[in-house]
């Protein structure tokens, strides 16, 4: 029986640390997949449901909601 000797011990741990760095960059890749995908939904926001928001969180009054929603309409 041949043993591998220190030259194949030396290609298990490079490919060993090939595999983890593999792994490293598979999982960045999804974590930023997902980071995208949820961020993308709160970028469709239109300028009407912003200030829907902002007249429901009390920061401007009925005159002023009305104000913008017309501007913004034109």
């Amino acid at each position: 029986m041949m043993s591998s000797g220190m030259m194949g011990n030396y290609y298990n741990n490079l490919w060993n640390i090939f595999w983890f760095i593999f792994l490293i960059v598979v999982i960045i890749l999804i974590v930023w997949f997902i980071y995208k995908v949820t961020n993308k939904r709160k970028e469709s926001e239109t300028p009407i449901d912003i200030l829907q928001k902002r007249y429901a969180k009390g920061e401007i009054n009925k005159k002023q909601f009305e104000e913008i929603k017309k501007e913004l309409r034109e």
